[in-house]
């Protein structure tokens, strides 16, 4: 349920044409509820820190370091490494776009399932180069009482293409609403 009211949230922003970018556990506030909600929750999720956030038709213009470039001036690149798509860790800024953001959603989804981010490593270039080039291990392998759909949903987010993954923020939010309601996805 988190991680369909953030998929709501980050698709009111994409509709908006912003990105945010740097969407990890730190930028989501748990407001505390006074009246019951239809999701059950005694809090309401809400996505912060826009800090980083662009607006899309912008994203041409920015000038980063590009490829191995990137590895090593981590620095240089914007959002958190274990919460990045590969796009934004190789620092392809002409690939950034609504499916960047599903991506980190996917890593939400996936650490709120498993308890870790999918990838780690105490140096960040590490991070970077897993998030590019290894796959995340299945979340049914380090926790086996998870609904396979729900792993599906999230692995799919996961993906190293962007055309691979949800399209847009509310696709992600639709599927998870239909796991919840106990429809096919």
């Amino acid at each position: 349920q988190i991680t369909t009211c953030l998929a709501d949230a980050v698709a009111y922003s994409h509709s908006h044409k912003v990105l945010h970018r740097d969407i990890k556990p730190g930028n989501v506030m748990l407001v505390p509820r006074e009246e019951p909600a239809p999701d059950d929750l005694p809090f309401a999720p809400r996505l912060g820190d826009f800090g980083l956030a662009k607006l899309a038709d912008d994203l041409g213009s920015e000038q980063l370091t590009s490829g191995a470039d990137m590895l090593t001036a981590t620095s240089m690149l914007l959002g958190t490494p274990a919460y990045m798509a590969p796009e934004q860790s190789a620092g392809s800024v002409h690939a950034v776009g609504p499916a960047t953001d599903v991506y980190s959603l996917g890593v939400v989804l996936y650490e709120l399932l498993t308890g870790r981010p999918p990838f780690q490593s105490p140096r960040q270039v590490d991070v970077l180069r897993l998030v590019c080039e290894a796959e995340p291990v299945p979340v049914r392998q380090l926790r086996p009482d998870v609904p396979r759909d729900l792993e599906t949903i999230c692995l799919k987010c996961l993906e190293k293409d962007p055309a691979r993954r949800y399209a847009t923020a509310a696709g992600l939010r639709d599927d998870l609403q239909r796991f919840l309601r106990g429809d096919s996805i």
